[in-house]
């Protein structure tokens, strides 16, 4: 389990989110929503240890994050960002490949279980037609499927992500919102994701974390979340 204690987290230099007391994350997929500016992009850091906390905690199985050293926290968390990142001239399975880095020897050697989850992940997400292409080919919606894949492969049971449709179009952004739900029913994880796609929320999240009035707070539940979802953007 994922729980945000009692968060401060400074946006700018007035600008603050607090959590509404405590918050624990279950395994399952999870939204996170809120409007632009709201600091959505700055919680995804703060839980990574990217931007720093004000006050507060984040724990992974009741112990503090700040306990963990990166690569410990590698082994917790997958991370996809919104804008694809830069891999020079890598192909896309060496993308994908490297999700599992963290769980290398000193060798840096692959093994059957590094390949497998490798080969399962661009299978999943429908690029092993890709696999051989260059990653800086490709267009931006094949750069995220690609970028999913790798979160995929690296095997944590935290992934989040940031926006990881924005570069799609509509069938896509329902297809990796379904995969992503299966992963996280399938495989016991905590799945979280940013988005402005609120309308499949309701029917395919076990819970929606949202910020409102500079307050971050929780929804579970079909019906919770739909009711929320009106409250905040109707």
């Amino acid at each position: 389990m994922l729980s945000l204690n009692n968060l401060t987290i400074k946006l700018g230099d007035k600008k603050q989110v607090k959590t509404a007391g405590s918050l624990p994350i279950e395994k399952g997929l999870w939204a996170l929503v809120g409007r632009n500016g709201a600091g959505k992009s700055t919680l995804i850091q703060t839980i990574i240890g990217v931007h720093p906390l004000e006050s507060g905690t984040i724990e992974w199985q009741q112990r503090d994050l700040t306990l963990f050293n990166s690569k410990e926290k590698a082994r917790i968390f997958s991370v996809v960002f919104t804008k694809p990142e830069l891999f020079g001239n890598y192909g896309v399975e060496e993308v994908v490949a490297l999700g599992r880095l963290p769980f290398q020897n000193v060798f840096g050697q692959h093994t059957d279980r590094d390949e497998m989850l490798i080969i399962e992940a661009m299978n999943t997400m429908g690029i092993t037609n890709l696999q051989h292409q260059k990653f800086h080919t490709l267009s931006d919606g094949e750069k995220q499927l690609v970028m999913i894949a790798r979160a995929i492969a690296q095997d944590t049971p935290v992934i989040i992500l940031d926006e990881p449709t924005a570069f799609l179009d509509v069938l896509n952004r329902k297809k990796i919102v379904h995969i992503l739900k299966e992963i996280a029913r399938t495989k016991n994880k905590v799945i979280l994701y940013s988005t402005h796609d609120v309308d499949m929320i309701p029917d395919t999240c076990d819970g929606m974390l949202w910020i409102h009035e500079a307050v971050l707070q929780m929804s579970i539940g079909n019906t919770a979340i739909r009711n929320t979802l009106n409250n905040l953007f109707n």
